[in-house]
């Protein structure tokens, strides 16, 4: 697996795009969620795959979420 970071940063939301694969990737961490889609036409359209889940125990944990 080739996973080819592009974009990393922010804060409240954290995001992050590039490839896995040569699929297009994009990560977005805000709120007390985040969230990770990949392949299709992310992060504007339909994503072929989609995950999301809960981080932390605060209201903006995932926003302030560390970039390592």
């Amino acid at each position: 697996m080739t996973i080819d970071i592009q974009t990393l940063g922010g804060s409240c939301p954290i995001q992050a795009e590039g490839f896995i694969d040569d699929q297009p990737f994009y990560f977005r961490a805000r709120g007390s969620q985040w969230s990770m889609e990949i392949g299709g036409d992310v992060p504007l359209g339909t994503p072929q795959w989609s995950y999301e889940e809960p981080y932390g125990t605060g209201l903006f944990d995932a926003g302030r979420m560390s970039t390592d």
